[in-house]
């Protein structure tokens, strides 16, 4: 294994202070920075699988698939440290292409918190349309996508 390697680009788009990672697509660790070592409590080494649970590894798969297909997407993870414990981190991932790279950004707890209080706000800041559903009901919509379907507010939850 060795030392972890910054793409000189990312040096340049994101300051260290914030935690990040950049994996392949099987979860090999390409480079990773010290921030996103210590709150990992990870060493600071590439080549080797990012450790996670078996529900994590089922939610890369599906992130992969989201992240290939929009760019960017957000997920969570319960990642293992060299204490053999676990700790769930939340990220936002975007695409690298040309080298077919996820770069991951592990988001705080402030903005957690930010996205729960404010989770409206943060889906009509998004240039996409999102709707939520559970079972057949919406309970989520954002403005992008009401503009999209130029839906009537006022029938919005007479759809499902």
């Amino acid at each position: 294994m060795s030392n972890a390697t910054i793409i000189p680009l990312l040096e340049e788009l994101f300051q260290y202070e914030e935690p990040f990672l950049i994996l392949n697509s099987s979860g090999i660790i390409e480079s990773i920075n010290h921030k996103a070592a210590n709150i990992l409590n990870l060493d600071e080494e590439i080549g080797k699988p990012l450790p996670m649970d078996e529900l994590s590894r089922s939610r890369w798969h599906s992130f992969l698939k989201r992240v290939q297909q929009e760019k960017y997407s957000f997920t969570s993870l319960n990642i293992k440290g060299k204490d053999s414990r676990y700790k769930e981190i939340k990220v936002f991932g975007m695409l690298i292409k040309k080298k077919n790279l996820i770069f991951l950004k592990i988001l705080n707890e402030a903005f957690d918190c930010k996205l729960q209080l404010d989770g409206r706000s943060f889906l009509n800041d998004l240039p996409c349309g999102i709707i939520f559903f559970k079972g057949n009901s919406i309970i989520e919509i954002n403005s992008q996508a009401i503009e999209l379907l130029n839906l009537d507010l006022e029938n919005i939850f007479h759809l499902s």
